[in-house]
């Protein structure tokens, strides 16, 4: 997500619904620059732990901010000691998120804020998701230049693939190409599938949810030119020759 990314006006674009949930909580988890409270765990070296508020000694909440501003108007509303005397700043989201646990009954982003949003304990989940879907998506944009992140790629448990049924058969649905080849369309979070529908304006897809180990051992059986991965968005598209679902399938 570029730096532009304003997490204020993302909340307002989604209440306004010109933001979908989906695209809300990738903004959210890939903007670097999030301010959370803390504090010194002694216990276990010192190192700076993220501090869980409990309200009323009953929910259990999960605060972050996307600017000082933000901070200071909640902390001036609940006081110095229920937020603790230190942050940890500059921070993606996602990493944020992978620290949540089952405890946690609200992420409240902003909280006290005019733009503030709450994700509920049934969400946490999907919010932990983000580091995974994040960390794939890496790995694909720099995996030729690096030879790296075939593990990464293949151990990826939430791929997204488009079905169609036609003449009493199962196809898998193809990437757009202006040359006619044959690429598979692969997505990694259900935003990029959503995407897909969308540009494609096909009814008869359905969309599958598939593992790596599963999904590149097919493909690399398959009659196909190559894959695609988000091929419609709202990442970059990435493309590679059939083969290298062999690879990833072979060295993952």
């Amino acid at each position: 997500m570029a730096d532009t990314f304003d997490p204020r006006v993302a909340v307002d674009q989604f209440f306004q619904h010109t933001l979908t949930g989906a695209q809300l909580m990738r903004g959210l988890a890939s903007h670097r620059g999030w301010i959370v409270p803390a504090v010194f765990d002694t216990a276990n070296g010192g190192d700076p732990t993220f501090i869980k508020i409990r309200f009323g000694g009953t929910d259990c909440h999960f605060f972050m901010f996307s600017d000082k501003q933000a901070y200071l108007d909640c902390r001036a509303k609940i006081g110095d000691e229920a937020m603790g005397a230190y942050t940890i700043d500059n921070i993606y989201g996602y990493n944020a998120w992978e620290v949540l646990d089952d405890a946690v009954d609200f992420v409240n982003i902003n909280p006290y804020s005019p733009n503030e949003i709450h994700y509920t304990r049934e969400q946490v989940p999907a919010l932990r998701d983000w580091g995974k879907v994040l960390r794939v998506e890496q790995a694909i944009e720099t995996i030729l230049a690096t030879d790296k992140g075939y593990d990464v790629i293949k151990a990826y448990q939430s791929y997204y693939i488009g079905m169609i049924r036609e003449d009493g058969g199962e196809y898998l649905a193809l990437a757009p190409d202006g040359k006619g080849r044959r690429l598979a369309a692969l997505f990694t979070a259900d935003d990029a599938a959503e995407a897909y529908l969308d540009q494609e304006k096909k009814d008869s897809v359905q969309m599958r949810i598939i593992d790596g180990p599963n999904l590149f051992d097919g493909l690399s059986r398959m009659s196909l030119d190559g894959l695609v991965f988000n091929c419609c968005g709202p990442t970059l598209p990435h493309a590679f020759a059939q083969a290298f679902a062999g690879e990833v399938a072979r060295r993952g």
